[in-house]
């Protein structure tokens, strides 16, 4: 079996956090920047503060409280990703790490059990991905069956929506961009911690062999046991960075 490599079990985060604005290619860094800050204070703030403001007008209780359980998880969606933000630069070490702890494989047995945490991990995200792409498709569902203008989602807008088709236009596609990031955000959140914890119950597991074969092959002298050794050492650190 040839090289394994485990970053490509998060891969795919990365590139969803790329699309969030959370991770800057090293090109065109000042118009990502500006990106990034277009797309949090149109979608991450704003979003959930149209619906809260949106609240104050509603006449109905239950309008009340079903727009309120939608806003709250809004927000802490918001925080989530705010926190993977300030996270970030932490989770770029990951790269790292994954790297440095797949350079100490040696043992096929030890490439296929990687191989096997990264296949599940793969598909853990992609079971994922697909639940949350078809939320996001029946977000339309109701507009395809609805007589007259709606809006995905209660909010409030300063612009008179409900007689003007372009005004409808623009604030119903803001609001599919919208919910559209924001699940992609919830998936992020969702998939990132799972993974990462799989990975590192892999890269365990894989330590606990590695320690388990020192010193019992005859072949190997005092020295190179030593270094194994210290490399576990190493791994077991990085594991809990």
């Amino acid at each position: 079996m040839g090289e394994v490599n485990s970053y490509r079990a998060i891969r795919a985060l990365w590139v969803t956090m790329r699309i969030l604005g959370m991770d800057p290619p090293e090109k065109y860094r000042v118009l990502y920047q500006v990106y990034s800050i277009c797309l949090n204070t149109t979608i991450t703030f704003y979003y959930p503060l149209s619906m809260f403001i949106n609240m104050f007008l509603l006449d109905k209780k239950k309008e009340v409280v079903s727009n309120l359980t939608l806003t709250i998880s809004m927000v802490v969606c918001g925080m989530k990703t705010f926190n993977n933000y300030l996270k970030r630069k932490e989770l770029w070490k990951m790269r790292e790490y994954l790297v440095e702890l797949d350079s100490y494989l040696k043992f096929e047995a030890d490439k296929e059990y990687l191989q096997y945490i990264v296949k599940v991990s793969l598909r853990y995200f992609i079971l994922y991905a697909s639940m949350y792409g078809l939320v996001i498709a029946s977000c339309e569902l109701p507009m395809v069956f609805s007589t007259e203008s709606r809006l995905l989602y209660p909010a409030w807008f300063p612009w008179d929506w409900r007689n003007s088709t372009r005004i409808y236009v623009a604030i119903h596609t803001y609001q599919f961009v919208g919910i559209s990031i924001q699940i992609y955000q919830n998936l992020l959140n969702d998939t990132l911690p799972g993974i990462l914890m799989w990975l590192l119950k892999g890269h365990l597991h894989i330590l606990k062999s590695r320690i388990q074969r020192i010193g019992y092959d005859k072949n190997l002298s005092t020295k190179k046991n030593y270094n194994e050794l210290v490399a576990c050492i190493k791994s077991h650190k990085i594991c809990f960075e």
